[in-house]
């Protein structure tokens, strides 16, 4: 099943539109681009990738991948697919070197969390595997198109948001 994901125009022109400047997705891209300890050159806000992210995040939340019983990551869906499928599914193209298993993920972080930006950022920095990713440490330099979505969910209770941060 295919997700599409429409945006109004004033998010499309974003950075800089006023419906971006209110999305808490974009205020963690946007934390993510300017940490001072960013260590890639170039990290950039991309609108395809932003939809993506929305889109995986949705999936996860309808498709309740966040629980997959018998599955330990939420990066694959109950269908055995990953990020890296999907995105290529959704017409993204990603650089050669990045998995091309059906399952394989070079390029999605996920959380469950509050629906602050600062604090999701550091939930994700306290993790150094995820902080590696999302500050372009070693292999992940070469990653330079962001995008993040958000959901909120009531399960598991209490309420909380399922977060994507996809860096290709």
């Amino acid at each position: 099943m295919i997700h599409r994901l429409y945006l109004p125009a004033a998010y499309i022109d974003a950075p800089g539109g006023p419906a971006a400047a209110e999305s808490p997705a974009f205020r963690l891209a946007k934390l993510i681009v300017e940490y001072p300890e960013q260590c890639r050159d170039v990290l950039r806000w991309d609108h395809t990738i932003e939809s993506a992210a929305q889109m995986r995040v949705q999936q996860i939340h309808d498709r309740a991948a966040w629980h997959v019983p018998g599955q330990d990551s939420a990066h694959v869906d109950a269908d055995g697919h990953g990020p890296n499928w999907w995105l290529r599914e959704w017409g993204v193209t990603l650089p050669d070197g990045y998995g091309q298993g059906d399952a394989d993920n070079n390029v999605e972080a996920l959380a469950l969390g509050k629906d602050d930006p600062v604090v999701i950022l550091a939930q994700f920095l306290a993790s150094p595997g995820h902080r590696a990713f999302l500050l372009g440490e070693g292999w992940y330099e070469r990653q330079t198109r962001i995008g993040c979505g958000a959901v909120e969910t009531w399960e598991p209770i209490p309420q909380q948001f399922i977060w994507c941060v996809l860096v290709v």
